[in-house]
């Protein structure tokens, strides 16, 4: 059998070079445009990267997905793409997605829905990520997230507003870790959640994301799951603050965009 390799599409640090942009800017027009390699030749242009998105989109829905899993129903895939990506980053089951679906007239079932999302996945517009208990080690089989495999297509379908930049910026930076050649999952500790669980070369980074921890009750929010890791591994907070890294009881605070163009061996 022939190997097969999966491409990324860009990632910051190669959409800043290519277009020769400081790391914040970058990483605002990056999330507002696309990733797609494509998007050199767009000049930056909203109606043109638009069009593009729209033929790309469609190109893998309906030449790609829908012929290879033979789906009939174009509407109802629509449907749940559309769902799926306003959510990234959400707690996902088959069941609510199919749940919302009833409730718009579209009724369906959870088995096809995960037919629906396993091909979704196959294509590469979606990637899931697991849970797991960061203390005992063990998958949850309740519930998953999904993350877009290009930001600037969830943009075309939604538009680009403040509301999503909390998940948008999450869906980053998992991409970026999976090209830093980390297996990645959502850890849950107790009640709270680590947003990634990376594994890799058996170690382990933790990282938690947001948007601003400048408001002390915010930053407590985000450390306190991170204190509750009872191992020894790296922490790390991602934040677009532009204070410069510190540290919080061994907790390494960094910001977002500078991170995402620093090679790894220079942190």
């Amino acid at each position: 059998p022939v190997d097969s390799m999966c491409v990324m599409p860009f990632s910051v640090a190669e959409f800043a070079s290519a277009l020769e942009l400081e790391p914040a800017e970058a990483y605002e027009q990056y999330v507002r445009s696309t990733s797609l390699p494509y998007v050199l030749t767009l000049n930056n242009d909203p109606e043109s990267i638009w069009q593009y998105l729209q033929g790309v989109y469609h190109t893998i829905v309906f030449k790609d997905v829908m012929s290879r899993g033979k789906v009939q129903d174009a509407e109802l895939l629509d449907w749940v793409i559309r769902i799926v990506a306003e959510s990234v980053g959400q707690l996902t089951t088959y069941k609510t997605i199919a749940d919302v679906l009833t409730e718009s007239g579209r009724k369906t079932s959870s088995h096809t829905i995960d037919n629906y999302l396993q091909m979704l996945c196959d294509s590469y517009i979606f990637r899931r990520v697991d849970r797991v208990d960061t203390r005992t080690k063990e998958v949850l089989r309740m519930g998953h997230k999904y993350y877009i495999t290009d930001p600037g297509m969830r943009n075309m379908m939604f538009g680009h507003t403040t509301e999503y930049s909390e998940l948008v910026l999450e869906n980053v930076v998992y991409l970026e870790l999976l090209r830093r050649g980390y297996s990645v999952s959502v850890g849950r500790i107790g009640n709270k959640e680590i947003d990634f669980v990376c594994q890799r070369d058996e170690q382990t980074l933790y990282v938690q994301t947001a948007v601003t921890v400048a408001d002390e009750r915010a930053l407590q929010r985000e450390l306190a799951p991170l204190r509750e890791v009872p191992d020894n591994f790296p922490k790390l907070l991602l934040t677009t603050d532009p204070a410069p890294q510190g540290t919080h009881e061994g907790i390494v605070q960094s910001n977002l965009a500078q991170w995402l163009v620093t090679p790894e061996t220079a942190e």
